[in-house]
């Protein structure tokens, strides 16, 4: 009776112990805008950073912080001009996982959070034929943007190795330019991203 005892709370201790894992994370991303004067088309940018997830063992939930290096990248074409909207960004999300191991998929789970992001780097380039003209548009864009994420992913383990890929949907809920030239914009996007745990 007592080793029964000791076993079922030795269990429950493990089950309670908090597992912290940091990680790095790469991909890429297709992001549009909305609510636009003039339609554009999704562009391809990239993402870089770092990760944290918090969570319990034997628990489905999990948190996930960190920081990301965001590109997004979005075009208009007129009349053999080509116009990219180039806008880099620095972004803190904070997600709630939830995994579905105890329903017969390892390694799956859904995520939901939002994202902060501040403003690094805003600039139009403008393409025509062998020409390219840059002008700089951070004083046109907004500094902090507002985002929800949310989306799927997988861990994969095998022995040493222990990776993350998340298929992420991005919506922004404030407007990404701000001036004179060129106002309003929310963005839309999704993201591919790979990572590895520690």
């Amino acid at each position: 009776m007592l080793l029964v005892f000791v076993v079922i709370t030795d269990t429950s201790a493990q089950s309670q112990r908090l597992q912290i894992e940091p990680g790095i994370q790469a991909g890429a991303n297709f992001t549009a805008l909305t609510d636009m004067a003039h339609s554009y088309e999704p562009g391809i940018g990239f993402l870089a950073g770092f990760s944290v997830e918090a969570g319990y063992l034997g628990r489905p939930f999990s948190l996930q912080s960190g920081l990301k290096y965001y590109r997004s990248n979005t075009y208009r074409t007129v009349e053999n001009v080509n116009t990219d909207f180039v806008i880099d960004f620095l972004s803190l999300p904070v997600t709630l996982n939830y995994s579905l191991n105890s329903y017969g998929f390892p390694g799956i789970y859904f995520f939901g959070g939002l994202a902060l992001s501040y403003l690094v780097h805003s600039e139009v380039v403008f393409n025509m034929g062998e020409d390219t003209v840059k002008s700089n548009f951070s004083d046109q864009t907004t500094d902090l943007l507002y985002l929800i994420e949310a989306g799927a992913g997988s861990r994969f383990q095998k022995g040493s190795l222990n990776m993350n890929f998340r298929l992420q949907f991005n919506v922004g809920l404030n407007d990404v330019y701000n001036g004179e030239e060129i106002d309003g914009g929310r963005s839309i996007g999704v993201s591919l991203i790979a990572g590895f745990i520690f």
